[in-house]
């Protein structure tokens, strides 16, 4: 299996901390939450790690695909869309300069709670065994 999450991770919160003066206020993870006591928390997961199956030979697995999903939950009350969006946006832009495509940006209902705003974000590429990460057309 072609495993990058951890250092992903590593990479995209370091990034953003270092980038964004507010940066150092979010709560990162590296795995799905029900609910979060700190706020803003952005969730990152590798949703999907499947073969590239024409990338397959004796050798084993050559090329993965890879899909991401990223969760961005705040409760400010009167801008929490506005900081939903801000956080998001670095998020993306730290996705999309690593070479992943973006699939989806939505706005989640949070019915279990309507004072938590949620965005959702989607990614996608191929990475090689070396850990090369390549757009998917």
């Amino acid at each position: 299996m072609i495993d990058i999450e951890q250092r992903l991770f590593h990479e995209i919160v370091t990034e953003i901390e270092e980038k964004y003066a507010w940066g150092s206020s979010v709560r990162f993870l590296n795995d799905y939450i029900a609910s979060s006591q700190v706020f803003p928390c952005v969730s990152i997961v590798e949703r999907d790690n499947r073969t590239h199956t024409r990338s397959m030979d004796n050798g084993g697995e050559r090329l993965a695909t890879l899909d991401y999903e990223v969760n961005v939950y705040t409760n400010s009350m009167e801008n929490r869309k506005t900081e939903a969006r801000r956080i998001l946006s670095a998020v993306d832009d730290a996705f999309l300069r690593r070479g992943f495509r973006r699939r989806i940006i939505e706005q989640i209902p949070n019915p279990e709670d309507w004072s938590v705003f949620r965005m959702l974000a989607r990614y996608t590429a191929n990475v090689d065994e070396n850990h090369v990460i390549y757009k998917r057309p």
